[in-house]
């Protein structure tokens, strides 16, 4: 059969008809489907209701909720999962000889590298507290000391086989370290995440300011300050006499009278933020205190004064910063919102000023300004703590200026790469916040580049980069900051309680819900640990 004998075309049919198929081997059958002509397209008219316009809406939206909502505990299920694994296998201690880590440092960076790596290196942590603590958090605690139990956690309840020793590090060597106890630990790896602490500030006696001369600042300014739930009202020391009322802007005032107030008590109590080891302890001396007075308006000072504001009321707060703004280095947005949420709430803000003296309970800034207070809180700049670093074979590697230790691209110390350095004590060249964000950035680096030299393979690099901030306004309002941009409200404090939750998660002891039981630390673990 020829190729034109097959291709035949198909004999004309009705509308409807199905053409007959042949039926030889070399052919497919095909049948073809029409439409009748009687038969009817029949569409849905639209249901132009009050339902399908208002209602329908309102029940898509709970339904996309519900979906986020389930969708969430889904991922939280397995997260909790992960971690309950993880913890798991890190009950299982590997026998075999491993290279010794020391971990400076029991804050964020360091406690993310113990666990991290005391699975598969000889972990040593030396810390000057048994217990890990949120330090974003940690401000709550002088007003609701309870919160101190959510934020602070014993180190040996997450870390199972990291030797974990209660001391302070005077001294670092190129092998070993030296303790304040006269302890000798030696080291393959050394990493450094000492953090920072307040900077240490002395305010002199009004004595002491006068035998300076009448031209030292401030000592010929005899103003007092009275309280007028805004920016500063100043008034001669001589009763009766109104100097200035500027709601807007405060100002240096001269006054005519040369000699201060006398304070009404004999002395305040002065607290430096970062250097109060137990800040629940202070609960007591905040609840006692009638007027308090803030020094610094950076994140510390204006959350700090946020708490105290919403959990005593009746106080009289004062908040002093040396610029012009409060967190000068934020957004406008963010700096008019805290300066507004304060001047609501009745603080009263010295702005572009400072401290300069006390007598007593009464303290004497640059403008002239006399406050008196009877519990002074230090909020100012950061000290990194690099003290162990100044000694005759790393002192060079300090920078003189602000006391950050300098490292390479690998956050290395310049010319040692078996010394890590992490956190508040790295000297970036591109300025960037010392946040837990950023910690955690940089430990992660660490830790695959201890990892990398194990493997002799390619370290990484750190690269800087903008991470953001959550500043807490109380517990019913906040700041969020991200590039420029900037959220205010009640969403930022949630965030700010969500990350706090987040972040702690991990250190929660998640062995007793491991599979098999609860999980003791291995009986033949004969290092030193706190119990």
């Amino acid at each position: 059969m020829t190729a034109s004998a097959v291709l035949q075309p198909l004999p004309s049919v009705e509308l409807g008809a199905l053409p007959a198929v042949r039926t030889d081997a070399r052919f497919v059958p095909i049948n073809f489907y029409l439409p009748q002509p009687h038969t009817k397209v029949v569409t849905k008219k639209p249901v132009d209701g009050l339902f399908y316009k208002l209602v329908y809406p309102f029940l898509w939206r709970i339904y996309l909720l519900g979906l986020n909502i389930l969708f969430g505990i889904l991922a939280l299920l397995l997260q909790v999962t992960l971690v309950s694994l993880k913890t798991f296998q890190s009950l299982r201690r590997p026998q075999f000889p491993r290279k010794r880590v020391v971990i400076v440092g029991g804050g964020y960076a360091g406690t993310s590298a113990a666990m991290s790596l005391e699975r598969e290196f000889d972990t040593t942590l030396i810390d000057m507290k048994d217990y890990f603590e949120f330090t974003p958090s940690r401000l709550r605690t002088m007003v609701e000391p309870k919160h101190s139990k959510v934020i602070q956690v014993k180190h040996s309840k997450f870390l199972h086989h990291t030797t974990i020793l209660e001391d302070k590090v005077d001294l670092v060597a190129t092998e070993f370290v030296k303790t304040a106890s006269n302890n000798i630990v030696e080291y393959d790896y050394l990493v450094i995440c000492a953090g920072s602490r307040t900077r240490d500030v002395t305010f002199p006696s009004f004595s002491e300011l006068a035998q300076h001369g009448p031209n030292a600042p401030g000592v010929r300014d005899g103003a007092a300050l009275h309280r007028h739930g805004g920016y500063a009202d100043v008034i001669n020391a001589n009763p009766g006499v109104h100097l200035s009322s500027s709601p807007t802007m405060p100002a240096p005032v001269l006054a005519s009278s040369p000699l201060p107030p006398k304070p009404s008590q004999p002395g305040p109590a002065v607290i430096l933020t970062a250097r109060a080891e137990h800040f629940h302890q202070f609960y007591d001396v905040v609840a006692r205190a009638k007027r308090v007075l803030i020094v610094g308006g950076g994140t510390v000072g204006v959350e700090l004064a946020a708490e105290i504001l919403e959990h005593f009321k009746a106080k009289e707060l004062f908040l002093v910063h040396c610029r012009p703004q409060l967190l000068d280095r934020s957004s406008l947005l963010a700096r008019r919102h805290a300066e507004s949420f304060f001047v609501n709430n009745g603080v009263t803000l010295l702005l572009n000023d400072r401290l300069v003296g006390h007598e007593g309970t009464l303290w004497k800034t640059k403008n002239g300004i006399f406050v008196e207070a009877d519990l002074c809180l230090v909020c100012t700049g950061q000290q990194p703590n690099s003290e162990m670093l100044m000694n005759a074979t790393f002192h060079q590697y300090v920078n003189e200026s602000n006391g950050l230790v300098k490292v390479n691209e690998h956050l290395q110390l310049q010319d040692h790469p078996n010394i890590f350095v992490a956190g508040d004590l790295t000297d970036i060249p591109e300025e960037e916040e010392k946040l837990c964000q950023t910690a955690g950035h940089e430990i992660n680096v660490v830790i695959s580049n201890i990892r990398r030299r194990e493997r002799h393979q390619e370290l990484i690099k750190y690269t800087p980069s903008a991470c953001p901030m959550v500043v807490s306004l109380g517990k019913y309002d906040g700041i969020f900051t991200y590039r420029g941009w900037t959220l205010i409200g009640l969403i930022p404090a949630a965030m700010k309680e969500f990350i706090e939750w987040k972040e702690l998660v991990f250190y929660w002891d998640w062995s007793k819900w491991a599979p098999g039981g609860v999980f003791d630390r291995d009986p033949y673990d004969a290092r030193a640990s706190i119990v």
